[in-house]
């Protein structure tokens, strides 16, 4: 299997606003599937289609083979809090909220429907593999989509984490803290180091074949 060469969080989001509906502190386990975030690469997480940043993986998890990458989502669909496109929600974030010439060290993906008839077939997927780590849909009136799902993404600020062979692993509902993600990304790291290091190990016998 293809490695990623880093692990993956994906969340949805209106980065000008932090607010959820959602119930604290939630996550759940994924299924494992056939498909992997390598199908869908031509579609999403080309260059041509996100905004980079010059450093684009956490530092506090990064090593040599195996780091954390970040994706931002944009989407509009919940409370219509995300208007903006593209260099406009970068502004947003640098000029406005936090402000002070704020860069985010992620890499922005182009703004995408994540729920109801028009969304993506990333998000699809990912819903498909995570359970709905909360009960709560939340206020109809502030979901501006159709139609409305038990496994919808439930707010601003929900996560997927994916490993480095492109597997989602968990999802968290939006009021998760990132900081009690920690565990569970060392965990993949630690995994992914290994795995490597066995590759290497196996590739030096096959040399000596």
């Amino acid at each position: 299997m293809v490695s990623l060469g880093f692990i993956a969080t994906i969340l949805t989001a209106n980065f000008v606003s932090a607010l959820s509906t959602a119930e604290n502190g939630l996550a759940s386990e994924c299924a494992e599937g056939k498909r992997t975030l390598h199908e869908f690469n031509d579609k999403l997480l080309v260059r041509e289609e996100m905004i980079s940043f010059a450093e684009t993986t956490v530092k506090e998890f990064n090593t040599t083979r195996c780091g954390l990458r970040v994706f931002g989502a944009p989407c509009n669909q919940f409370g219509l809090q995300e208007p903006g496109e593209g260099i406009e929600i970068l502004n947003s974030v640098e000029y406005v909220r936090p402000g002070n010439g704020f860069k985010p060290n992620f890499d922005l993906l182009v703004k995408r429907d994540v729920n109801g008839k028009k969304e993506n077939v990333l998000y699809t997927w990912l819903k498909l593999l995570c359970p709905n780590p909360t009960t709560l849909i939340g206020d109809p009136s502030e979901l501006f989509y159709s139609p409305i799902r038990t496994t919808d993404i439930t707010w601003n600020f929900e996560k997927f984490l994916i490993d480095h062979t492109g597997r989602p692993r968990k999802r968290y509902a939006p009021d998760f803290k990132p900081l009690d993600m920690k565990q569970d990304i060392q965990n993949l790291v630690q995994a992914c180091l290994k795995g490597k290091q066995r590759n290497v190990i196996f590739q030096d016998l096959f040399d000596q074949v």
